[in-house]
């Protein structure tokens, strides 16, 4: 995508990218990395050793995995001794998805003014909306 701005609001990709949170997202779209959210968010707090044993991947590129969503803030790691400890980090998952809410509905408020109070209040997406103004119309 690249960096031009809209001629609406003046957002450009850039921010959208952000808005939308990009990088957040990618790191959830491996099948892998969903998996091993699944086997923390059933199994608690685990470490590499134990998580690996229950995925045919080898350790490194589990590890690697883990690393990369603790960066992203969607577990949390721990040391004890020698070990190091993930688990997921709902709450700060559940934050992102609300940041994310709540910054969609401010994009939106600004790039369809003329009908997004309506269609949030009728808990009603644009596509609905343009039906019932097909239905609504007057027959020629």
């Amino acid at each position: 995508m690249d960096t031009k701005t809209t001629k609406k609001e003046n957002v450009n990709s850039k921010q959208l990218d952000t808005l939308l949170m990009q990088e957040f997202f990618k790191i959830l779209t491996e099948p892998i990395r969903i998996e091993l959210i699944k086997y923390l968010a059933i199994n608690g707090p685990s470490d590499i050793s134990t998580i690996a044993s229950n995925f045919t991947q080898d350790r490194s590129v589990i590890s690697k995995h883990l690393k990369m969503m603790n960066k992203a803030g969607i577990l949390i790691l721990t040391k004890s001794s020698r070990h190091s400890i993930y688990q997921v980090d709902g709450i700060e998952i559940l934050l992102k998805m609300e940041s994310m809410v709540e910054a969609m509905k401010t994009l939106l408020k600004y790039t369809c003014k003329d009908t997004f109070d309506y269609l949030y209040s009728k808990n009603m997406n644009y596509k609905n909306y343009l039906k019932q103004l097909e239905e609504d119309a007057p027959i020629k």
